[in-house]
């Protein structure tokens, strides 16, 4: 197996050095939204992110660069290129025709019935207009070939109505060639997998439905002549982005088996031998799916490799709150607070489980977890269960506040370099407000506001200091005052 020359010069492992941000240039229905909420966000610290939206204040932008490590939202290459230093630029591509079909059935089949957005006039024509018309009117000029414009960097030049084509893509897949990262639409699931091993970060399995419109019908001859037409621009840029993107997934698998490899993994490396002459063909799965679990095991022992590389010794004891950085997946994005930042926590979804990895010792003994929990539904909230490295801890429950054991056995076995803290539930509810029945966005399980983890001598003297506190203020003044501010209640009696 000759694996050695697989997408030379591709794919580039990379570490996100302090004075570095990252830019994901989310360019419109090529599913940016899930990939930023699941995929992305969860790796900065809530105050390291900055959401750009039509609303950003761009003298703020220009006036306080590098303040945040993480931009993300409609924002160019260019934009972003004149407002900071260090930039590094990640993005997803999109099938042209269908990331503009998927524009049309969201206004007129999402939008359109939610009357917070019915009297947009772009609404209002898409849910008025056949697809093709709407597709060649004025308003979608600006719009059409919006991947090779965005990632050339020229959307907003002026100089961009006197280039030709030829070099709007000359630019973007020079651009495109030059980022670490980017994904692709229709390969979302080794798009996921590709980013985390190129950063080091935790891999997500499979990245959850989010805004899934209804299904679109086929288009016809005719359709398609006209969209061609349209779309030149951005039909180039994806046809030369999806074969640079297999040579990269390729040669992420060729350098798991470098380093991860065993003769347990020998099918998939012929596998892999039999994909290499496919490379510029088609959009079929890049291996077959029989080797998915391999393929996502090899991630998961690059990422232990890169977690241990990047962290510090393990910590004797974790007061953890949902404004830091997570390592882990399972996860809906942060709120705040009572609205107000920056004071976050997460909910468990759109799955059964999630998973947070933290480099507890294992040289202490036993610990002691609490945790707060919430849910809208009773009958969720009382399925709740936690397990440390699969090893089930038993919770007492105190209100909204949760207690267990973690016995020093739960760390015997674990070689990782984290221990993994998995929260399970039986079901998930769903949120009334979410205006898309098929989107998974709306599944929720249980919120979790903090995690605290103690030794067991420091989790009693706490406990008894503040049993002692309470004892005091039952007798000279209002427990509830007493308990607020204090220490965290460890819900233990």
């Amino acid at each position: 197996m000759d694996i050695s020359g697989i997408g030379a010069g591709g794919g580039i492992e990379h570490e996100l050095a302090d004075n570095e941000q990252m830019v994901f240039i989310h360019i419109s229905k090529t599913a940016g939204s899930a990939f930023t909420s699941y995929c992305l966000t969860g790796n900065f610290a809530t105050k390291d992110i900055c959401f750009i939206t039509e609303n950003t204040d761009g003298a703020s932008l220009t006036n306080n660069p590098n303040r945040h490590r993480l931009y993300t939202g409609h924002i160019s290459y260019g934009s972003a290129l004149s407002i900071l230093d260090n930039p590094v630029f990640i993005t997803f591509l999109r099938d042209p025709a269908e990331r503009v079909r998927s524009r049309y059935y969201f206004f007129k089949n999402v939008m359109s019935r939610n009357a917070h957005y019915a009297d947009l006039p772009k609404v209002k024509e898409a849910a008025q207009q056949d697809f093709i018309d709407w597709a060649q009117s004025d308003e979608n000029k600006t719009i059409n070939n919006m991947q090779a414009k965005m990632i050339s960097g020229q959307i907003h030049s002026l100089r961009n109505k006197f280039q030709r084509g030829s070099e709007i893509f000359l630019q973007a897949s020079g651009n495109l060639s030059s980022f670490p990262f980017f994904g692709v639409t229709e390969m979302m699931k080794e798009s996921v997998w590709l980013f985390a091993f190129v950063f080091g970060f935790k891999p997500l399995r499979r990245l959850p439905e989010y805004n899934v419109g209804i299904e679109k019908k086929e288009l016809s001859p005719e359709e398609q002549a006209v969209l061609k037409q349209l779309l030149t621009l951005d039909n180039n840029l994806y046809g030369f982005g999806v074969k640079l993107f297999r040579s990269r997934y390729l040669d992420m698998v060729a350098t798991l088996l470098r380093r991860y490899g065993t003769p347990s993994h020998a099918e998939l490396g012929k596998a892999l031998d039999d994909a290499v002459p496919k490379i510029s063909s088609g959009l079929g799965p890049l291996l077959p799916e029989k080797y998915d679990d391999m393929v996502f095991s090899l991630i998961e022992r690059h990422y232990e490799r890169r977690y241990a590389a990047r962290r510090s010794p393990f910590l004797e004891r974790v007061e953890f709150d949902f404004n830091s950085r997570i390592d882990g997946t399972g996860w809906h994005p942060p709120v705040p607070m009572n609205g107000i930042p920056p004071i976050h926590y997460r909910i468990t979804g759109p799955g059964l489980v999630a998973e947070l990895d933290m480099p507890i010792s294992p040289y202490i003994g036993d610990y002691f977890i609490s945790f707060a929990a919430n849910s809208q539904e009773k009958e969720v909230l009382d399925s709740l269960k936690l397990s440390i490295n699969d090893t089930p801890v038993s919770l007492a429950q105190d209100g909204s506040t949760f207690t267990g054991k973690i016995p020093q056995s739960a760390f015997a076995r674990n070689f990782r370099p984290f221990s993994r803290l998995s929260f399970s539930v039986a079901k998930t509810s769903r949120l009334a407000n979410v205006h898309q029945p098929h989107s998974k966005a709306g599944d929720i399980g249980v919120s979790v506001f903090w995690i605290d983890i103690l030794p067991e001598r420091e989790y009693e003297e706490r406990r008894r200091a503040y049993a002692c506190h309470a004892k005091l203020h039952r007798t000279f003044g209002d427990r509830r005052d007493a308990e607020r501010g204090f220490f965290r209640s460890f819900g233990a009696k």
